[in-house]
């Protein structure tokens, strides 16, 4: 008989995610394809381009997504922003993906507390349905000490945000 027994202690934090970090504006390799964070936007009302509007007396991130799939198809999906100790899930159910040699775009809306955003990043992990140790895409968001008031005072706007992915063949 053989008996085998794995340890952790209690203060060791566990993960499933191997995390590739990045910042908005460039991108990182996941699961064969290349995605970027192309920008983050703010407001408490959010204007779909289907008519479709929503409002919240918090405060919505809409954080666009781009995913390339030079070689294979590649997907991203399990979507969250974290920080300061909060976990954010998307606004509705968020998976991107693209086909091979294209390249596809769509919006993140999140809800957030307007009185914690520095130190905020979005978490993006490849598609996959058995996995051990999953890749994630950990983005930080652009909202520091020194900007927070500006993305505050973004309370009230609206923001423009597309309901559904486009995709493009890659040049």
């Amino acid at each position: 008989m053989v008996l085998a027994t794995i340890g952790l202690k209690y203060s060791e934090p566990t993960s499933d995610y191997v995390d590739v970090r990045g910042v908005v504006g460039r991108p990182v390799e996941i699961g064969g394809g290349q995605l970027t964070v192309t920008g983050v936007r703010s407001g408490s009302v959010v204007q779909y381009d289907t008519d479709d509007r929503i409002t919240t007396k918090g405060l919505f991130l809409v954080i666009g997504v781009q995913l390339d799939a030079p070689g294979q198809e590649a997907a991203v999906t399990l979507a969250t922003v974290e920080g300061d100790g909060r976990t954010y899930k998307p606004y509705s159910s968020f998976t991107l993906t693209a086909d091979a040699g294209y390249r596809s775009r769509a919006d993140l809306v999140v809800e957030v507390d307007p009185a914690h955003l520095t130190g905020l990043s979005v978490g993006l992990s490849k598609l996959e349905i058995i996995h051990g140790l999953q890749q994630r895409a950990l983005i930080a968001l652009p909202i520091t000490d020194p900007n927070v008031e500006q993305w505050r005072r973004t309370s009230g706007a609206t923001v423009q945000a597309e309901e559904y992915q486009s995709s493009q063949v890659l040049s």
